[in-house]
């Protein structure tokens, strides 16, 4: 079903059922916000709709739903679990979690994200991730997953940057391209982001402080010393101080670094 929902005085969309709940998760989409669909004869508040559950589809007879991707598989090519209908695709997923004592991750049908070692890819358009924290696997409610915008750009852009920076800035700005993803984070993770952030601003500042000493005083080993803490500080920034980061485009799928492993090992593989 395609929505329609306002936004002030403009109307947004077509959206789908999945995006819809997806906006209202990230606050985007409140109970009174305006929304119609072709069915609706005029434009409703969100809260006469959101509880109106669209009737469940039928199994295909022969056929039963993989409680671990959500989608329908013939029953020879499934394993029936005490949790319900597992697919060949989604068994390893599956076994794993019960071997390491992991919640199982039912319903991962409603995310698009899929493991691709230690990277996790989605679709540009429309993203989704389960609503588990990125870096923990633990659950998140709604309130705490919050929509940010990460940007990509082709490496070589960045070697203009450095030869030739204005001309460098304007490529990047041009060329680079955005994945908008609502990003589960539970306060834990959120607060061991911030603290390496903390970590790697005070290796810089110290970094900057020694080096500064060193030209003054004319110190040789503080002028060496003082450019890598501040080299260490901006690496340490880059590993542990972001949330999520794009490493690639391709096909209208990014590729994506920073979740930890106990999320990414509950994303079926990538194919």
């Amino acid at each position: 079903m395609e929505w329609y929902y306002a936004d002030g005085n403009e109307r947004r969309g077509p959206v789908n059922d999945a995006h819809l709940k997806q906006l209202e998760s990230a606050g985007k989409i409140g109970p009174d916000t305006l929304v119609w669909n072709v069915t609706l004869a005029t434009w409703q508040p969100y809260r006469t709709v959101a509880s109106a559950e669209p009737p469940p589809v039928p199994a295909r007879e022969g056929w039963h739903r993989c409680i671990i991707l959500g989608q329908e598989f013939p029953e020879n090519q499934m394993v029936k679990t005490e949790h319900g209908w597992v697919s060949a695709e989604a068994k390893d997923t599956y076994y794993q979690s019960l071997r390491e004592g992991l919640a199982i991750p039912v319903h991962i049908g409603e995310t698009n994200a899929r493991r691709d070692g230690k990277k996790f890819v989605v679709p540009v358009d429309h993203p989704k991730l389960p609503a588990r924290c990125v870096k923990t696997n633990a659950p998140v409610a709604a309130g705490e997953q919050k929509e940010k915008t990460l940007y990509w750009c082709t490496p070589w852009v960045w070697i203009a940057i450095v030869l030739i920076r204005l001309l460098g800035l304007i490529l990047y700005l041009v060329l680079r391209k955005k994945v908008k993803l609502v990003i589960p984070l539970t306060t834990v993770a959120r607060r061991s982001i911030t603290v390496a952030n903390c970590i790697a601003a005070a290796l810089i500042f110290v970094g900057l402080f020694v080096l500064i000493y060193g030209i003054v005083d004319t110190v040789n080993p503080a002028v060496a010393i003082g450019p890598l803490m501040m080299l260490g500080g901006l690496i340490y920034a880059l590993l542990k101080g972001q949330n999520l980061r794009i490493t690639r485009i391709r096909n209208g799928e990014a590729w994506i670094a920073g979740a930890g492993p106990e999320f990414l090992a509950s994303l079926p593989t990538y194919r």
